[in-house]
């Protein structure tokens, strides 16, 4: 927590020097655990769209292992269960599985790579198990959801993905 708390200074502390601002750009920054997203509030006086003009001033601050840098869409979240381990077992996978969900599937659009709802080591004995996916927008989802989803050749049952800090999505594995 603390950290998070030093990287909003540093970003605030460049937009003074760098851009010769007088106040507080950023007001928080939060890190979701499950999808290693890394999010930045702005002060009511900025915008997303302000952060991302003035990116060359603090994006060196994180590491080099950032994907990417975007402004926050909405979307929507869905579940599939009993997806083949054995075809998407590595993390390079993943991006296959999310090629393979676009293909198989038109009209879903998904905003990044999916991402397992186990760990690995719970996955090492299994056959299938979840992930979840995030897609455009609530109509894509609810698509998914009324239709199956084909992956690797199969039908599989999606749905909407329930709130991951306070329940089990799955108790199967």
């Amino acid at each position: 927590m603390l950290f998070l708390h030093i990287l909003r200074n540093q970003i605030n502390d460049r937009f003074f020097t760098a851009a010769n601002i007088d106040q507080s750009v950023i007001a928080t920054v939060i890190k979701f655990f499950t999808s290693q997203s890394i999010i930045l509030t702005t002060m009511s006086d900025f915008s997303a769209d302000f952060l991302l003009q003035k990116k060359t001033i603090w994006e060196d601050i994180f590491s080099s292992k950032v994907q990417n840098i975007e402004k926050n869409r909405q979307w929507s979240k869905v579940v599939i269960h009993e997806v083949s381990i054995r075809s998407f077992s590595m993390n390079e996978d993943l991006s296959l599985l999310k090629d393979e969900i676009e293909i198989f599937n038109p009209g879903l659009k998904l905003l990044k790579n999916s991402i397992w709802l186990s760990s690995q080591k719970n996955r090492q004995n299994n056959r299938h198990a979840t992930i979840l996916i995030a897609v455009e927008n609530a109509k894509q989802a609810q698509t998914a959801i009324e239709n199956r989803l084909c992956i690797a050749g199969n039908w599989l049952i999606a749905e909407k993905c329930q709130n991951l800090l306070f329940k089990k999505q799955c108790l199967n594995c």
